[in-house]
């Protein structure tokens, strides 16, 4: 291997370094350098910003993988739906697999932690050679967005160098970092509205669907020093269990290594509820991926903050009401300077920690993966609600239209009648969508398209009483753009999902497209032979 250019070579510091912040045109080119000098790492620009800078996709994973890298994905895909598959061909995907984990940073601009430690990261795992570094290259394959909003790093960068050395030096940006979205970028991973959240909901959903999903981002500066998973309760519902495993797992891995690395500071299942907005780290848990989320205790941008120990407090709510030593925070970080470096760091840990862990737990993961998908697929077959139907002729037919593109970019199959039906004495013409529940994604439909009730117990309360939903409470798209997702019962006579009355929507070409229109024709209602 030839020599790799280290970060403090080619930026004149180490990102991280007290006042200083790489731009994103110079990380850039460090990844493209990256690629040139390492077999490790393979980076694309997968297309314009929306104000036109380069939007990165970067593979890190071992020569040998990248040799098989298209079997790779489709081994992953598969995984993430394998109905129809018998389990002696589950098992065989399973053992020649890779685990995959995509991580993005830095989705808010003025939290600049992320994009810095993806430069260390990506240095650190295209040069190092020790026994933990060499398997997490064998066994995974590791996609990062580096950064997942270059606009506005570009902008915060320049902010932060045109203020230093004046009084306004690490003050926030005081216009929007996203040219539309600003701060909401991170709610757009339903609607995709802006460029940035196609380019993740391709890679996520259409591209490789990983084991994992990690998203880094800063939070307020006067509590914990950073939030790992799992979240707290309330639980979003429909979810399989085994995503909430995932995530107690993973996270509990990663506050041990950043413990015994000394970086203090660490709470987990606390602060941020499961039931949040569908942000892509807590949309994903309804496609079986655990979402994940790291938030850091904020500096002043690249500048060094001073906490008074008398500054610092607990959340106020029932998980961690005082600033102190308890079962998930049990390190309290004592006070005095913070600076992007400690920022870096505990980022830097709980990414590494995160690949170690799918490294060492490869095959589990990867069986994991399938049953998810079986456990979901065999919980829409048993729903009282089989299906939802979706008039094509509706009062906004552009609007029912939009609502079959926000699904599909879900990747949620969805069926399209070729001909009339009849449900409960109603007929529905040719072109009538029907999404069938029998399918891994089922707790995703059944919170885009069904009726949720946001919990009303201790969970969803503060010590006053008061609702403390994440912004929003439900994710019913359908109420939300006024068309009709009709549900029906599974004692109505439903259309079956193997007539030949049905062409496949929503998912792309594979060895199951063609499955539903050329299955033989049935006279009554029945299930999907694929499940129970």
């Amino acid at each position: 291997m030839s020599k790799i250019t280290k970060p403090v070579e080619f930026f004149g510091f180490t990102p991280g370094d007290d006042c200083e912040m790489a731009r994103w045109d110079k990380i850039v080119e460090y990844f493209y350098q990256l690629e040139k000098e390492s077999d490790r790492i393979h980076v694309s620009d997968m297309g314009p910003s929306t104000m036109g800078n380069p939007f990165l996709k970067v593979i890190i994973t071992s020569p040998e993988n990248y040799a098989n890298l298209e079997e790779i994905r489709q081994t992953s895909m598969t995984l993430a739906d394998p109905r129809g598959l018998s389990q002696e061909e589950i098992d065989a995907l399973v053992k020649k697999g890779k685990a995959v984990s995509v991580q993005s940073m830095s989705m808010h601009a003025t939290e600049i932690g992320g994009t810095q430690m993806a430069v260390n990261l990506a240095y650190d795992l295209c040069q190092k050679n020790d026994e933990t570094t060499l398997n997490i290259l064998d066994k995974v394959v590791f996609v990062m967005l580096p950064c997942v909003n270059p606009d506005g790093q570009i902008m915060v960068t320049d902010w932060y160098y045109k203020t230093k050395g004046t009084p306004f030096e690490g003050s926030n940006y005081p216009m929007l970092y996203h040219k539309y979205t600003g701060h909401d970028n991170n709610r757009d991973a339903m609607a995709w509205n802006i460029i940035e959240s196609r380019y993740m909901g391709e890679v996520i959903f259409h591209e490789w669907m990983p084991q994992s999903y990690q998203d880094h981002h800063h939070m307020g500066s006067y509590g914990a020093r950073i939030y790992i998973a799992p979240y707290k309760n309330p639980l979003r519902q429909y979810v399989d269990p085994l995503v909430w495993r995932e995530l107690n797992w993973y996270g509990a891995n990663m506050a041990y290594q950043l413990d015994s690395e000394g970086l203090d500071g660490c709470t987990s299942g606390s602060q941020y509820p499961s039931w949040g907005h569908y942000g892509y780290h807590w949309i994903v848990n309804s496609h079986n991926i655990p979402g994940m989320l790291t938030e850091s205790a904020s500096a002043k941008l690249a500048t060094p903050k001073y906490i008074d120990p008398s500054q610092l407090k607990g959340d106020g709510d029932l998980v961690q009401p005082e600033y102190e030593a308890q079962t998930n925070f049990p390190s309290p970080w004592p006070g005095g300077w913070w600076r992007l470096k400690d920022i870096v760091d505990r980022q830097y840990v709980t990414a590494y920690a995160l690949l170690d862990t799918m490294a060492k737990n490869r095959e589990a993961i990867l069986k994991n993966m399938a049953q998810k998908a079986l456990n979901q697929t065999k919980r829409g077959c048993e729903d009282p609600d089989f299906a939802y139907i979706i008039p094509a002729d509706q009062h906004d037919k552009g609007e029912v239209v939009h609502l079959i593109r926000i699904l599909r970019q879900q990747n949620i199959e969805v069926k399209k009648a070729t001909a009339p039906f009849t449900v409960d004495c109603v007929t529905y013409p040719a072109g009538t969508y029907v999404v069938f529940l029998a399918q891994p994604k089922m707790g995703l439909i059944k919170n885009l398209l069904g009726e949720t009730h946001y919990p009303d117990n201790q969970w969803s309360k503060d010590n006053t009483g008061a609702y403390t939903a994440y912004d929003c409470a439900t994710d019913t798209i359908t109420e939300f753009m006024n068309v009709a997702a009709i549900p029906r019962a599974r004692s109505s006579r439903a259309p079956s999902r193997s007539s030949r009355a049905w062409s496949a929507r929503g998912r792309p070409p594979s060895r199951r497209a063609a499955t539903w229109s050329s299955a033989p024709r049935r006279t009554a209602p029945s299930r999907p032979s694929t499940c129970c």
